[in-house]
């Protein structure tokens, strides 16, 4: 079984495939810049979520 953490790291990492996805729709004309707009934020929350719960966008205390 995947642990939490491990899946919100895939996550993450998916997010960001997406972005170039979404930037590759709206440039051959796919969807319309609003659509693209929504899309994006929406996946900007998502990737937040995952990468500050995950610990991928978190900075270590540790020295």
């Amino acid at each position: 079984m995947i642990h939490m953490k491990k899946l919100k790291q895939i996550i993450f990492l998916l997010t960001v495939l997406a972005m170039f996805l979404i930037a590759g729709s709206m440039d051959c004309g796919e969807i319309s810049f609003g659509a693209a707009m929504a899309a994006s934020a929406v996946n900007f929350i998502i990737m937040a979520w995952s990468g500050f719960s995950s610990g991928l966008l978190a900075v270590s205390d540790k020295k």
